[in-house]
């Protein structure tokens, strides 16, 4: 629901913020609006890329969870095997 709202909501801003500059400075309110349509492509690019990398960064973070979790149960099987050997319940 929040992105039909924001699809519907961001063109109605733009247009009103250009009828606001139109108002003040005339044509010149003109250029702000190549500037944005110029980065607009880069910041897309740069959220696609950053979404990738976060994916990565996921990835590795997951392994080493696992890697963890892995050494932390071996160490809990040599903790119980010295505690049965102590006891004398394994030879």
């Amino acid at each position: 629901m929040l992105m039909v709202f924001q699809f519907v909501m961001t063109p109605l801003q733009l247009l009103g913020i250009m009828v606001l500059l139109w108002r003040q400075i005339g044509p010149y309110s003109l250029i702000s609006l190549a500037v944005l349509l110029i980065v607009l492509p880069l910041v897309f690019s740069a959220g696609k890329k950053m979404y990738s990398l976060f994916g990565l960064r996921q990835a590795a973070a997951d392994a080493r969870v696992k890697l963890v979790n892995e050494l932390v149960n071996a160490i809990r099987i040599v903790k119980v095997y010295h505690l049965l050997r102590m006891r004398g319940w394994l030879f």
